[in-house]
């Protein structure tokens, strides 16, 4: 297993980065990695997402939701094919500092018999584009108004 590990604080209350995070048809507009994001969350529902990576290019993902705690966590699971080729469980997590503050974690571990191929990628691009959409995140839900 290989884990891609973010972080970033926001002085902003949870609430308002969980609604910036979910509200799926403006992502494009401030999400440098994501193009589109269609479905509904909700645990067990299916999502499209359609990531645009820097260094890396356009990958359709379709994801299967796993965890959605309002305000607190958002976490899918992608398949490249079909399981344990390689599988990304990718999580957005706001962890509360106060009440207009948080931790925003943002990670992916992947798996499966194609890691090895993809680590080089992993570890030298995935990781500025995820911390890209981390800096966008911020700069929003710190906005006033």
């Amino acid at each position: 297993m290989r884990t891609v590990y973010t972080e970033i604080e926001i002085n902003a209350p949870a609430e308002k980065v969980w609604n910036i995070l979910t509200d799926f048809p403006n992502q494009p507009k401030w999400n440098p990695i994501i193009a589109s994001l269609k479905g509904t969350p909700r645990v067990g529902g299916r999502l499209l997402v359609l990531f645009k990576f820097a260094g890396i290019g356009t990958i359709p993902m379709p994801v299967k939701v796993l965890v959605f705690e309002r305000a607190r966590e958002l976490t899918w699971i992608g398949r490249a094919i079909f399981p344990g080729i390689l599988d990304g469980r990718h999580s957005f997590i706001i962890e509360p500092l106060g009440p207009s503050k948080v931790k925003f974690v943002h990670l992916e571990s992947f798996s499966g018999i194609a890691l090895r191929f993809a680590e080089k990628i992993l570890d030298s691009k995935l990781k500025a584009n995820y911390e890209s959409m981390n800096i966008a995140l911020k700069a929003l839900a710190e906005k006033t108004g």
